[in-house]
Formats: C-alpha cells, sequence, structure tokens
C-alpha cells in the first residue's frame, strides 16, 4: 500500500471564522496522526472535522502564552477522513501555532478502518 506521510504548519492571520487548513483530496484517506497546538498569548482555539457536518474536537480552548494541547502523543489516538473532508481552525487572535502530521492513503487500496 502506498503511503504518503507529511506534515502541516499554520499560524492563523485572521480571527472570528473558521478557516480550513487541510482538505483530504480526491481518491485519498488521511490518517491524522498528531495534532498540536501553542498559544504565544491569550487565545481561545475551536478545531473540527468537516464532513458535511461539523465535530468539533477543540471546543472554546482558553490558552494563555505558553500553554500548549496535543492530540496523538500516544500514538494509538488519531482521526481517520476521507476524501473531501476538512479539519478547520478558529482562533479569537493570531497568537497561536498549529502543527498537523498525517498519512495519505489511496482509497481504493486503503486498509484503513473507516
Amino acid at each position: 500500500m502506498v503511503t504518503t506521510l507529511g506534515s502541516k504548519g499554520y499560524i492563523p492571520t485572521t480571527t472570528g471564522s473558521y478557516v480550513t487548513v487541510l482538505t483530504v483530496p480526491d481518491g485519498y484517506h488521511c490518517k491524522l496522526n498528531y495534532f498540536f497546538c501553542a498559544a504565544g498569548g491569550s487565545v481561545t482555539v475551536d478545531a473540527r472535522w468537516s464532513n458535511g457536518t461539523d465535530y468539533r474536537f477543540l471546543k472554546g480552548k482558553n490558552l494563555s502564552a505558553g500553554d500548549i494541547v496535543e492530540f496523538g502523543v500516544s500514538g494509538n489516538q488519531y482521526l481517520i477522513l476521507t476524501e473531501g473532508e476538512t479539519v478547520d481552525i478558529q482562533c479569537s487572535t493570531v497568537n497561536a501555532t498549529f502543527i498537523m502530521s498525517y498519512e495519505l492513503y489511496i482509497a481504493p487500496t486503503s486498509t484503513i478502518v473507516l
């Protein structure tokens, strides 16, 4: 099975509305292995997975300078997305940095459980 590994960083430049930071390409499945948020100052963060319905996995999290939020550290926590699904982030200020690591699989040959 062909797997493509990737990482993506995001630093907000707008506030008050969701920004799509990861979209699964057509014909692929995505295993989001790691999600990291670091605050550089006071910020409230929301993050969601969207497949037409929005599933918030971080809701109204208040962070101060130096605070972090991590998902997937233990190696057995991950989120499976299919083609067209997104991860979206909304921040109250631009005082945050996000890093995500993922694996892309060609959908027809994917053996990851959906």
